[in-house]
């Protein structure tokens, strides 16, 4: 685990480094197959789809919220870990910056026409668009393939996975209105001096068997708000793995982790919201 800043780092990084078999994460290998599928039709599609972005997907209820922005963040890493040499999938905060840049609101891409916008202005080829919608037990969502040059669908499917704790979460505003005036900001060199969040228990987070099978590691990072008596209180992923390891690492941090709260100059215990780290690699 590290707490990470721009520019700088601070505290000890965790290698999960043991594996524990887990069965409480069905819906990253139903998250998985969707993956699977649109990077085979993506990449029956070349050229046009040699490089492949996910849209935010909209709420078809129509609630505006964030969690289109990351269920897409999520799909895009579930869609990269099963494209081939010469494919690829845009970062999708990438993606997201580069349509600001040009001046297209992220979750504008709900047609097939919509996308056209993107040809000539951003590097991809094909985006892949949908919407969801949650019931008791799943979401169910709609995506679609479609090539930005004419608007053509290549593919197009109806698809769910299980709901979870984590993906549910999603959905409430970060931070949390009640704390938003409480929030502090922290820099570089509050964290140099020691001022920073400490991790005083930090358990390593359960390694998934799906993940473990085809040996994936590397990073998940979470912007994490820590409230002034040391409680992780809320956390929004940056940065995903896919196959379970993010939520490993959701649950690690919000059931397991005891922190001791950052401090302001005069040692007063104060709320931040910091960047945190969490490696994954097997040994």
């Amino acid at each position: 685990m590290k707490f990470l800043g721009v520019g700088w780092l601070c505290a000890c990084c965790f290698f999960v480094s043991l594996v524990f078999p887990s069965s409480s994460f069905a819906q990253y290998k139903e998250i998985d197959q969707i993956g699977d599928e649109f990077a085979r039709e993506c990449m029956k599609a070349r050229p046009e789809a040699k490089i492949v972005a996910v849209a935010d997907l909209n709420e078809a209820d129509g609630i505006k919220n964030d969690q289109g922005h990351y269920l897409s963040l999520i799909l895009s890493s579930a869609i990269n870990l099963h494209m081939k040499h010469k494919f690829a999938v845009a970062e999708h905060g990438g993606f997201d910056a580069a349509l600001k840049t040009k001046g297209i609101p992220a979750q504008s891409l709900t047609t097939p026409g919509s996308t056209t916008e993107v040809a000539g202005k951003i590097n991809v080829g094909t985006v892949v668009i949908g919407e969801f919608h949650r019931d008791q037990s799943y979401y169910l969502v709609h995506l679609s393939a479609v090539r930005v040059s004419d608007g053509a669908v290549l593919y197009s499917s109806d698809s769910k996975f299980s709901r979870s704790e984590f993906l549910d979460s999603l959905a409430d505003p970060f931070p949390l209105p009640d704390m938003k005036d409480s929030i502090k900001p922290i820099t570089a060199k509050d964290m140099a001096g020691g001022r920073g969040p400490v991790c005083e228990a930090c358990p390593v987070p359960t390694y998934t068997g799906i993940a473990k099978d085809v040996r994936l590691q590397g990073t998940v990072i979470f912007n994490v708000l820590i409230s002034k008596t040391g409680e992780v209180v809320a956390l929004r992923p940056t940065r995903v793995l896919g196959l379970g390891l993010d939520e490993a690492a959701y649950n690690a941090i919000t059931k397991t982790w005891r922190m001791r709260a950052a401090r302001d100059k005069d040692g007063a215990p104060i709320a931040v919201v910091v960047p945190i780290e969490v490696s994954f690699a097997l040994r």
